[in-house]
């Protein structure tokens, strides 16, 4: 590990920090309040990224990156890609989960791709692809295309339904416009 700071200068040289399950490595220069010229490359478990994320009851899988971040401050470039595997993923308010989640999303610029994401979900087939817009690490813009197919949702004991359809998704994080085509393969409602 060779780390050096002068003023609000950080450079690393060859970082390196694993453990079982985990591997980090990173270089570059950081300079406070004016400018990044990072690389990250490894591979990690996605459990430690739960707590990152307040909504999330359950994030188990693995990935494997290649990040850059470069550019101006207020402006960062960000470019490289993450590969995502055995993923499973909860919500803390929904009681069905995501499973066999598997994708790549990649960087380009300030652009965000999920170009191939899928997983099963109520016993379904779900494949995500779409794009976001950055805007300083966080999301400005996005849009989302989901298709499901033959999953099987019970929202009471008195009621399943087997269906499937394609979910449009675009907005921001205050207002989301959900748009798209849900059929209705079979179900049952059972009154007691």
């Amino acid at each position: 590990i060779r780390l050096s700071a002068h003023k609000n200068n950080l450079s690393l040289d060859n970082l390196v920090l694993f453990n079982d399950n985990s591997e980090l490595k990173a270089s570059g220069n950081l300079t406070v309040g004016k400018r990044f010229d990072l690389l990250f490359e490894g591979k990690s478990s996605l459990a430690p990224f739960k707590a990152f994320v307040r909504s999330l009851d359950a994030l188990k899988g693995d990935a494997s990156f290649v990040v850059s971040i470069g550019g101006d401050w207020n402006e960062p470039r960000i470019n490289g890609g993450i590969d995502i595997s055995n993923g499973s993923i909860g919500l803390k308010d929904l009681y069905y989960r995501a499973t066999s989640v598997s994708g790549y999303i990649y960087f380009d610029e300030n652009r965000l791709i999920i170009s191939n994401a899928s997983g099963k979900i109520a016993g379904g087939e779900v494949t995500l692809k779409g794009n976001a817009r950055l805007k300083r690490f966080n999301i400005d813009r996005f849009f989302l295309e989901t298709r499901i197919d033959n999953a099987t949702l019970s929202p009471s004991k008195d009621l399943w339904i087997n269906f499937g359809g394609n979910l449009y998704v675009r907005g921001d994080l205050n207002t989301q416009q959900i748009v798209g085509d849900i059929k209705v393969n079979k179900g049952r409602y059972t009154d007691r």
